[in-house]
């Protein structure tokens, strides 16, 4: 059951058009409620496996960053991801973190929350640093899972579109064409027609929401459904 107070903090971000400042608000607020000095934000591409940490509040810092990493690196967060649920890893030392990532943050007590859009995990949020005396319970732990939930749909509703599934076919395609080979190369490289090789590029223009084939390449980049 969330608080009442975090529902209508919740409830007032809906009125934030920007969706840097509203990210913003939603680490706040886990910070104020939770009583965690660092919350970091991390994208994540469940086709390739590839997490990214991209934001990170510390304190009344916001740092921005592009930190990818293998999921299959990070035992942790790839458990989460699995489950669908969050985590708390109680001894950082001891839990197979990669040492590089103890370099940097210092981790001792965590939690790993996933964040799921139809159905599909599409990122995690990780606290560390807990500041309150009274230790962090289930009850707890059930508050974070909800509210990082309700964040998550607020953060979706700014897409006007509905999440569609980009096909294997469709993301082999945009790769190829990433790697410069024209359609007819593609054809023949996949054993298809080269029409069958339009028709894909096609959908998968409709589906990332752009106009052509070069702006589809380049969101796919984007969103690490390719490389």
């Amino acid at each position: 059951m969330i608080d009442p107070k975090v529902r209508r903090y919740l409830a007032d971000l809906q009125d934030i058009s920007d969706r840097n400042e509203k990210t913003k608000m939603i680490l706040e607020g886990g910070q104020h409620f939770f009583s965690f000095s660092r919350i970091s934000l991390l994208a994540f591409s469940p086709l390739h496996f590839i997490t990214e940490l991209f934001v990170t509040k510390e304190k009344d810092t916001l740092l921005l960053s592009n930190q990818r990493d293998d999921i299959r690196n990070l035992p942790n967060v790839l458990k989460a991801a699995l489950k669908k649920q969050a985590i708390c890893v109680m001894n950082a030392e001891k839990s197979q973190v990669p040492v590089k990532y103890m370099e940097q943050f210092h981790f001792s007590t965590f939690w790993i929350v996933p964040l799921c859009y139809a159905n599909t995990v599409q990122g995690f949020v990780v606290l560390d640093q807990y500041q309150n005396a009274q230790p962090c319970n289930e009850q707890m732990l059930q508050s974070i899972k909800s509210y990082f939930f309700l964040s998550s749909q607020i953060l979706s509703s700014l897409y006007a579109k509905p999440f569609q599934p980009i096909s294997k076919r469709e993301i082999e395609v945009l790769q190829h064409s990433a790697d410069g080979y024209s359609y007819k190369e593609i054809a023949a490289l996949l054993e298809i027609s080269e029409f069958t090789v339009r028709d894909y590029m096609t959908s998968a223009v409709k589906k990332l929401n752009v106009t052509n084939r070069t702006q589809a390449v380049a969101e796919a980049l984007r969103q690490h459904l390719i490389q």
